[in-house]
Parts: C-alpha cells; structure tokens; sequence
C-alpha cells in the first residue's frame, strides 16, 4: 500500500497542473460557446481533432521510449538528446509544409478553414511536440512541481490571449473604435484568434525549456535513435489509433451528417459537450503523468510483487473513476451551464462520452502489460480493432442519428478494447484483478444511479441532499468491498 500511496501523491501533484490547466480552459467554453455560433466553433472542433492526430504523429513515441531507455544502462543525455534532435528535424520539416501549403489544405478542408489558421496550428503543433521529451525528463527526475509551473504558464499565456483577444479587444473597439491600434486585429479574423493564442503559447512553453536544449552536450546518436524508433514506432502506431479512434467521429460526423442538418453545427454541438465529458479524461491523465514512470521504475525493481501492485493499482484506478463518474452523471445539470444555450441540446451524450473515457482509462493501465514485455506491437493491434469498431459505427449510424452515434460508437470502441486487453493480460503476463469486486463496486454504481434517475425530486435541496447521499452510499459500498479498516488507515497517514 505504500507504494500505491507514492503514486497516488505524485498523481495528485500532477493532477494539480492538470485540473487547474481544465479548469482555466474551461472558462475559455463558456466564451467560445457565446461569442461564436455553432458552426463557427464546429471548425475548432474539427481543427483541433485534426490536431490531436498530428500530435501524436510528431512525437512518434518517443516519451514512452525515452522512459523506457533511460531507466537502462543507457546515459540518459544521450536518448534525450536523440529523441530531441529527432523531433527538431520532423517538425521543422511538417511546419515548413504546412506554411508553403497552408492556402491548398485550407481551401480543401472547405468554408471557414483559412490558410492563415493551419499554418499558425502547424507552427503550434511542431513546438508541442519538441517540448514533448523536456517534460517527460521532469517527470523522469520526478521534478513534478517544475512540470507544474511550466504547464500552468503555458495555458495561463493561452487563457490570458483568448481573453484579450475575445473579449478585451472588442469591448475596447466597442468604445474607443477611433483607437489607431486595433487595425492590427481585425474583426473578421474570429476564430483565428483562438489558434494565434495557441500559437504565441506554444512559443512561450518553447522559451522555458531553452536552458535545457543549450545544456545538451549529446548529439543525435544514430545506435540509440534505431533502438529509440524500434522501440517507439509500434506505440506511435498504437498512440495513432488510440487518437483516431478519440477524433475520427469528428471528421466522420461533418461528412456523414444527414444533408438536411448543418454538419458544422451538428460538430460545433458534439465539440462543445464533450468538453464537459473531458473531465473524466482529465483524471485520466493525471494519473497517467505519474503512472508511467512509476510502473517502470518498480517492475524493474521487483518483478514478483509487481503482479500485486499492478492489480491492485488497477483496481483503485476504476473506483476512482466510478465515484467521478457518478458526480459528473448526478450533478449534469449543473455542468451544462459550461457550455452556451444553443449547445445544451447535445447535454444527453455526456453520460456516454464519460463512460467511455472512463474506460479508455482502463485500457490505458491495462495496456502497461506490453510496453512492460516489451511487445508493443499489441498496442497497435489492440488499438486498430479499436479504429474499425469506431468508424464502422459511425459511418453507418450518423446519418440517421448524428452525434448521437458517435458518441455511442466511442463507448462500444473503448469496451472492445478493454475486454481484449484484459483477455490478452490474463494470458500473457497471467494477471488477477480480483473482477468480483470490481464487477461488484460497477453493479453497486449502476443500481445507485438508476435508483436517482428513477425518483423525481421536487425539493431542490433536498435533491442535491439525495445526489450527496448517492455519492457517499457509493463510497462507502467500495470500502466495505475492499475490507479496508478507515481507523487504521487514518493512523498510518498520519505517522
């Protein structure tokens, strides 16, 4: 137990640049939510899934890689220094096409979609993904405060931008439109000014990491790099399914959607409420910041008792993310106001999306079997069969039932992934889980919900009182499950 304390501290260290990164970005939903219409924001939707993909393009697996290597008897300065020189190069190349190219690709893409915005998300993009190995090294050296304070000032820069540029310059043009200035900002730029401050971020992150790339004395050492990209490819390959199959409704849904709806609408809509859903992932990845690096430290260490520790993380893991989910499915109403009037309509796929990202979740610690074994090329098998369940449900069913389907097509894709992953780890590394009780806290949850979903309240207070009671009953049946003793563990705590 000890060591699932040291992770669950690191995870809620990271867990703080994550929240606090969500909740600023949170305030930014509201505002794109009222200040563009649907299909104005369908465009952000669809760009930033396009940048989701691209970001896992150009990092190619190379954090995985560089924890993977780093821990060995490999100088560590040499595999960062080589997977840093690796992602210079790729994404001097990309954000080169993308500025020559910008016009042709905006123009392919359709209305809306201006040369100026992909060339700005290009730039972006490549600056992402060289900052990508600088911040795996903090988390390596478990330097977890620093990867804090350069994330929260990254999204601050960002959060601070959209403010100006949404709201502060129009208010200023509102009042004082004689001022000489605000021609540098026209008002037809719109969304563009969301990827520009994205943009000026991803520069600013870049400047913070300097004194790291002028420290390397290594250079791009070509033995390393092929074990690096040996290692790497197959978890690129996995990582580009695994987003694929995040994103790909999204570009499904704008040429699928049944012709008598507006596609960019329809996708501005989805956009906008799976942002509330994303808080589910953001548990999700604060966990994963302090996972990876903890589980490879400690298999290495002791292989015996890692079986234990691996299940008995996994276990935790899904009751955390039980007891987020049913907060998240019993106070919706609250969530929605996150997101504009004329977005609340898609509010009832939210519960799905959560569901699934709950489960993406699972998939994730399951799938630390393979990069454990080294067999990554499970992860890219996994992970396609994944893509195919995705984009065959939403090809059929978009049509008729718009994102509607894709929101059932995420969750019918996670679950297929984990039930296989799960098989896979059984047989492979001959892992227990102990599923009674998991499947015994997941019936326990359901039963509960349904039970609130089933009763109508009149009394406000006292329903928010009844949700309380729902959450508290919830935890309370997963510590009776566990046999865990509240008095004890509270003395050990606090020795």
């Amino acid at each position: 137990m000890s060591l699932i304390k040291q992770l669950a501290g690191q995870t809620a260290v990271y867990g703080l640049s994550s929240i606090v990164a969500r909740i600023l970005n949170y305030l930014l939903v509201p505002i794109y939510t009222r200040v563009f219409d649907a299909g104005e924001y369908g465009v952000v939707t669809e760009l930033y899934a396009y940048v989701a993909i691209l970001i896992v393009m150009l990092t190619y697996g190379l954090e995985t890689g560089y924890f993977r290597f780093s821990r060995g008897k490999i100088d560590e300065e040499k595999v960062f220094s080589s997977a840093v020189y690796s992602l210079l190069l790729t994404g001097l190349l990309f954000s080169s096409v993308c500025f020559i190219f910008s016009d042709h690709i905006g123009n392919f893409l359709g209305e809306g979609h201006h040369g100026v915005f992909i060339w700005m998300l290009g730039f972006a993009v490549s600056l992402d993904a060289l900052v990508a190995i600088p911040f795996a090294r903090l988390r390596l050296q478990q330097k977890a405060w620093t990867f804090v304070l350069f994330k929260t000032i990254t999204i601050g820069v960002n959060i601070l931008l959209n403010i100006v540029f949404l709201i502060g310059i129009p208010m200023i043009r509102k009042h004082y439109p004689e001022v000489e200035w605000l021609r540098f900002f026209p008002e037809g730029f719109g969304v563009g000014y969301i990827f520009l401050s994205n943009m000026i971020a991803s520069v600013v992150c870049l400047l913070l990491f300097i004194p790291s790339f002028v420290a390397m004395k290594a250079r791009l050492n070509l033995r390393i790099y092929k074990r690096l990209l040996f290692y790497s490819l197959p978890l690129m390959l996995a990582g580009l399914a695994g987003i694929l199959n995040e994103t790909i409704d999204r570009i499904i849904l704008k040429y699928r959607s049944a012709e008598q709806l507006d596609a960019m609408s329809e996708l501005g809509i989805y956009g906008a409420n799976i942002k509330i859903a994303v808080l589910m992932t953001l548990f999700v990845q604060m966990y994963r910041y302090a996972a990876e690096p903890f589980f490879f430290g400690h298999y290495k260490d002791n292989k015996e008792q890692f079986g234990q520790l691996y299940s008995d993380v996994n276990r935790f893991f899904i009751y955390a993310g039980l007891l987020i989910y049913s907060a998240i499915f019993l106070f919706i109403d609250v969530f929605q106001y996150l997101i504009g009037a004329e977005f609340r309509e898609g509010i009832r796929i939210v519960p799905v999306v959560l569901a699934s990202n709950f489960l993406l979740g699972v998939f994730f610690n399951l799938s630390f079997w393979y990069k454990l074994e080294d067999k990554t090329r499970f992860a890219a098998y996994i992970t396609m069969l994944g893509v195919i369940v995705t984009v065959l449900v939403n090809w059929v069913y978009v049509p008729h039932y718009s994102y509607y389907a894709s929101a059932w097509a995420h969750l019918l894709s996670a679950f297929t992934m984990v039930v296989v992953s799960y098989l896979l780890a059984r047989k492979v590394m001959l892992l227990s889980f102990r599923m009674k009780r998991i499947f015994l806290s997941m019936i326990i949850c359901a039963a509960l919900l349904f039970i609130y979903n089933s009763i109508h309240i009149n009394d406000y207070i006292f329903d928010i009182l009844f949700r309380l009671v729902i959450l508290l009953i919830l935890l309370v049946s997963i510590v009776i499950i566990e046999g865990i003793d509240l008095k004890r563990s509270y003395r050990k705590l606090m020795k």
